[in-house]
């Protein structure tokens, strides 16, 4: 959603269904401004979902929605399944700038015969897990329609507590309170997901969070971390905190502790999952966490906002919440052993697509810090820039870069010429509209790939042509990338007839930058202090290799 953005208009959320979804949609509603997002909501009416989807003069293609979801009775998935999978299809194509989101089948009625369940071929419930498996085969295929797990939502809290027989038959609402609650939760921490409201970086506490015990009390050996027991709890917590770094998640480590037996313990503890390697900036020492919090933004170069810290004690929670209320503090469980459930249930990481970039930050986050000891030791700016041997790659959007490309413009904030937030399905959209061109940029150096740090989005059809979004990773500003694409870019109106480039910055509490940069590489100001038009020829800095196809 775009809470940095209050120029651009709501999200449109339109939801179809086979039975009532109105308390679903309330909640999540209500939850989704609780978080700031603004969201236009289109209910159809139930079971006209077949109509909504494929008529031309239906409401919810008038609606135009941003994302839709599909929300049907699990059996009329099993018994409709063929029919289903054409709709989709269908979906997929007539709502291509959507994103689509499916419910999964879910059984919620108790079945009479259950000793014959997964032992016959009649079995219901093994027809529902091959829907499932099918639904989730053909997603696949689709790249603008996603699956929402509601099968685990019953089978994690079961269907006695999710479905409510009196609701159904009265007002053909099938679920509990509870369990509309625990559905509306789902589809707004995906629709957060989809808006690119994901958080950027998990900031840990040690003693007592990462393992147990006080390591300056304790010492290493007597550390409750480890593979069975007690100390499994740690260990397994560990490991679900790993997994999130494979998704792009940075970690971050503020405890107060001497920092050389920590580190040490680190390394050393036979049982400790994550290293010293897995943490992008470390703060160990006695300061106040809050100044700590404010090092590690400062160092990574990202907002106070895209923080989430975990620490065991109740006090220190408070003050960085008192301190720094733009972090998020969520209050860790008294019980470790529940440590490894509660971050499972933390929704602020969630994500429906990984990249390339996602996969590999950890190590990109350890070359930055080489970068910046080259810097540091160098003569000057540009004696280090050269020793980078950078090179710059500008290409056309393609199914490979796009979720790559939705996901910067959604998620940066510093180097964003109009702070614009699209979805894969938008730019999939614009990637095929012929008066425009979306452009992405990947950066690599001595040092190694940083993958794709800029996206550019130029509208051809206008005399300049325009720069709709110009937007730059934070990690990557400073060396004339973005230089490199202005330049790229105005090549490119060229070969479209026209001469310059024209563009509108659109001021927010954190892009401030953009201004300065346009007015310092050629741009003129126009009556309107905030729309430019580029007068001079930008120039590639002599210290990178640019190499761009032939648009």
């Amino acid at each position: 959603m775009n809470v940095s953005s209050p120029h651009l208009p709501a999200v449109k959320v339109a939801v179809v269904s086979s039975y009532t979804v109105d308390l679903i949609v309330r909640d999540a509603a209500q939850q989704l401004k609780n978080s700031g997002s603004e969201v236009e909501w289109f209910v159809t009416p139930f079971g006209q979902y077949r109509q909504e989807i494929l008529s031309n003069e239906s409401a919810l293609l008038k609606f135009q929605p941003n994302v839709i979801l599909i929300a049907l009775h699990g059996p009329e998935l099993v018994e409709n399944s063929l029919e289903i999978s054409d709709l989709l299809m269908a979906a997929s194509s007539r709502f291509a700038t959507s994103t689509i989101l499916v419910h999964n089948c879910a059984l919620l009625l108790p079945l009479p015969m259950k000793f014959l369940e997964w032992n016959s071929d009649r079995s219901v419930r093994r027809a529902a897990a091959e829907v499932n498996v099918a639904l989730s085969q053909l997603v696949s295929k689709l790249p603008n329609v996603h699956l929402l797990d509601l099968e685990e939502l019953v089978s994690r809290y079961g269907a006695e507590k999710m479905y409510d027989a009196r609701l159904y038959y009265l007002a053909k609402m099938q679920f509990s309170p509870f369990g509309t609650q625990a559905i509306a939760t789902q589809l707004a921490w995906a629709l957060l997901a989809i808006g690119g409201r994901r958080k950027k970086c998990l900031i840990l506490d040690l003693d007592n969070t990462l393992w147990g015990g006080i390591l300056g009390e304790d010492g290493v050996e007597h550390l409750r971390l480890s593979s069975d027991g007690e100390g499994k709890a740690f260990h397994d917590f560990q490991r679900h905190i790993l997994a999130l770094t494979t998704t792009g998640t940075i970690l971050a480590i503020c405890s107060k502790n001497d920092e050389t037996p920590a580190l040490q313990a680190m390394d050393s503890h036979p049982d400790m999952i994550l290293r010293k390697e897995h943490f992008a900036a470390i703060r160990i020492n006695w300061l106040d966490k809050s100044q700590n919090i404010r090092s590690i933004a400062e160092e990574l170069n990202i907002g106070l906002d895209a923080l989430v810290f975990l620490d065991d004690s109740p006090q220190e929670r408070e003050l960085v919440r008192i301190e720094l209320p733009a972090v998020t503090v969520p209050d860790l469980p008294n019980d470790p052993s529940a440590y490894p459930a509660f971050l499972a249930s933390l929704p602020y990481f969630e994500t429906f697509s990984v990249t390339e970039e996602d996969a590999s930050r950890r190590v990109m986050y350890a070359q930055e810090r080489q970068r910046k000891e080259i810097q540091e030791g160098a003569k000057s700016v540009e004696e280090a820039l050269m020793s980078l041997q950078i090179k710059v790659l500008v290409q056309s959007a393609s199914a490979f870069t796009i979720p790559r490309i939705a996901q910067l413009t959604q998620k940066t904030n510093q180097f964003n010429l109009s702070t614009k937030r699209y979805t894969e399905a938008e730019i999939r959209a614009l990637s095929s509209d012929p008066h425009c061109i979306v452009l992405c940029v990947s950066a690599s150096d001595r040092l190694g790939d940083s993958g794709i740090v800029g996206v550019a989005i130029l509208k051809t059809d206008t005399s300049p042509a325009t720069i709709d979004t110009l937007l730059m990773s934070c990690r990557v500003l400073g060396r004339g990338i973005e230089q490199a694409l202005v330049s790229v870019m105005q090549t490119i109106a060229q070969r479209h007839g026209t001469t310059t480039l024209a563009a509108e910055y659109v001021p927010t509490k954190k892009n401030g930058m953009v201004k300065k940069f346009l007015t310092e590489n050629g741009f003129v100001s126009l009556n309107d202090q905030n729309k430019f038009v580029l007068e001079k020829s930008g120039e590639v800095p002599r210290w990178i290799k640019v190499q761009y196809e032939e648009f």
